[in-house]
């Protein structure tokens, strides 16, 4: 999950989400998954379904790189 612009808030939280192999979801299905185990206001405003998540050689997930991607999307 990461923040990304939002108009009213200024950030607002996005999930990108790595399937299992043969999964498959909605987003609506997310966001009912999502709320039913987390608070209204943690619940992501948009989801992303991706083949994976980039990452650093350590393993950290390069959560700008995801930004990058979705923030043209948003405007300010």
């Amino acid at each position: 999950m990461v923040g990304l612009p939002h108009r009213l808030w200024g950030e607002a939280p996005h999930a990108f989400v790595v399937l299992k192999e043969g999964a498959s979801t909605t987003g609506d299905e997310l966001r009912e998954f999502a709320r039913s185990r987390m608070a209204h206001f943690k619940v992501p405003h948009g989801f992303n379904l991706v083949s994976e998540l980039p990452k650093t050689a350590t393993g950290k997930i390069q959560k700008y790189v995801l930004r990058g991607r979705r923030a043209a999307a948003y405007p300010q």
